[in-house]
């Protein structure tokens, strides 16, 4: 990694870690941060691991609908497991480990949730229509 692009990865975890998250987190909100995250994960740096860490978590607490995060876990669950379990500075496996908890926490919830197959929406709403015109 050049020294140029080690800076834009530590300077965008510097400022979405000062960037106060108001709203509901959404898949195309996860869509553009994750990459970022994994590679503020995957940083040497321990300060930028840390931020990162503290993003997630708190980026998780702003997950109203689990299945939005469903498709990253593959790809942060790990990545925050392996910083939690080989990092050597004992504050970042803190904050990795708080971060991580939460984060299966969310994962928990989007197992138990079910997600309706495109096919029997269009079944559904077929009867639906079909009901209505037998209706009128």
């Amino acid at each position: 990694v050049s020294q140029s692009r080690y800076g834009v990865i530590q300077e965008c975890v510097h400022k979405l870690s000062a960037t106060t998250f108001v709203q509901a987190i959404e898949q195309p909100t996860l869509a553009i941060l994750v990459p970022i995250l994994e590679r503020g994960l995957k940083e040497r740096s321990y300060a930028t691991r840390r931020r990162t860490s503290i993003i997630c978590e708190n980026m998780c607490k702003l997950i109203e609908d689990p299945s939005h995060v469903k498709p990253f876990l593959p790809t942060l669950l790990p990545m925050l497991e392996k910083v939690k379990n080989e990092t050597s500075d004992p504050e970042v496996r803190e904050v990795c480990n708080r971060s991580y908890t939460t984060l299966s926490k969310v994962a928990e919830q989007a197992k138990t949730m079910k997600m309706i197959e495109p096919d029997h929406v269009i079944e559904m709403l077929s009867e639906i229509i079909k009901d209505e015109i037998i209706d009128e």
